[in-house]
């Protein structure tokens, strides 16, 4: 069923490219070839109205030092090994329409790895992709992602199409990279993951992003600290997982309907700021195992916070505790507060709940359902 699946969202995804961009190699035939330093502004205009052509080709290093603009409707072919990087002082500005969608591509389609990448190193708010299909790269080791956002460097991308990278579909390098936002974006395809970013960036994340046939079909996130009030929006089509120890310690909101799936080894820590997962019965919120193994993942522990905002409410949690020092699923630590009620807590390798020394204050909404928790259901 699932290589069925499979073949069918293939299928499905090479009709809707066909549509727009040509189905087999593309001609160069009158393409303005784009190589070297781009140190001038320069308007990348659609002067061939035959979409079996491109209308310009990138050839080895492209890099941009000025402000390049991209029109609706034109095709940009990435030669074999081809990359972009927009540099500081430059902008990459690719903005189609709904009807003109502009195309970045390879010479085949369907095909990961062909070129490399168009990498941000620029911090300009110009720097944005809006209607613009990308495929067909992805092969660079370093920056490994067909679109790269280096660090102190600014992108946006909304209503993209995102797919057959080799690598992941789009990356920020680490929690300096500046993402202006990611919205109504497919990201399809991609040989790891289709979006890798640090937790700073959730709050620019949308609930409108797609994609399927990737490596892993989940948002990555770079565990690190969220020290800015954050909203952690639900992403039906692409769930978040969360790979590493996130610190918290501003207010932080999860939307009703989100599931979080825990990387191995994976915890959260709330020291000063809270964490608020109020669900509803229709759209709980989850935080899971990623291998789907009890004690995979840590623990949720709240130090010394005791914010009213601290809640499950229409949660499910499960196959954590698999750690020597906090041992509940949920751990309580200090004279931390946290309120839990109509939610299931189950599959922990340690206790559903610990309320370390019984110092803190555990409020019970009631109507919460334990099971096969290993060392109970509470502890202290």
């Amino acid at each position: 069923m699932k290589l069925f699946s499979l073949f069918f969202s293939l299928l499905l995804l090479a009709i809707a490219m066909t549509s727009c961009d040509p189905a087999g190699p593309i001609s160069l035939d009158g393409c303005i070839e784009l190589t070297g330093r781009q140190e001038s502004p320069l308007t990348l205009t659609n002067h061939i109205d035959d979409p079996n052509r491109a209308d310009y080709c990138v050839a080895g290093n492209y890099d941009i030092l000025a402000d390049v603009v991209v029109e609706p409707g034109v095709t940009i072919l990435m030669k074999n090994g081809a990359k972009i990087t927009v540099k500081t002082g430059g902008s990459f500005q690719s903005i189609g329409t709904e009807t003109e969608k502009i195309t970045i591509r390879g010479e085949l389609l369907l095909t990961a790895g062909q070129w490399k990448y168009i990498r941000f190193n620029s911090d300009n708010t110009d720097n944005r992709l809006e209607h613009t299909n990308i495929n067909g790269g992805g092969s660079d080791d370093t920056y490994d992602a067909m679109v790269f956002i280096g660090y102190n460097a600014y992108a946006k991308i909304d209503n993209c199409n995102v797919s057959f990278s080799q690598s992941h579909g789009i990356k920020c390098e680490d929690g300096r990279s500046r993402l202006g936002g990611l919205a109504n974006t497919d990201v399809s395809f991609c040989e790891i993951f289709p979006v890798h970013i640090d937790a700073k960036h959730l709050r620019f994340i949308e609930s409108t992003n797609s994609g399927t046939g990737n490596g892993n079909d989940k948002i990555n996130v770079k565990a690190s600290q969220l020290s800015d009030p954050t909203t952690w929006k639900k992403s039906p089509l692409l769930p978040y997982r969360l790979d590493g120890s996130l610190s918290i310690i501003d207010e932080v909101t999860v939307e009703a309907g989100t599931s979080i799936f825990m990387a191995s080894g994976a915890k959260i820590r709330i020291n000063g700021g809270s964490l608020n997962c109020v669900g509803t019965e229709s759209e709980k919120i989850r935080f899971l195992a990623d291998n789907w193994t009890s004690g995979s993942w840590g623990y949720i522990s709240f130090i010394s916070s005791n914010s009213s905002n601290n809640r499950f409410e229409h949660c499910v949690i499960s196959d954590g505790g698999g750690n020597m020092t906090y041992q509940g699923m949920i751990t309580l630590i200090q004279n931390a507060r946290c309120q839990i009620g109509n939610s299931e807590i189950s599959g922990s390798a340690g206790y559903g709940v610990q309320n370390q020394s019984n110092r803190s204050t555990l409020v019970d909404d009631g109507n919460n359902t334990f099971s096969e928790n290993a060392l109970g259901n509470f502890g202290d």
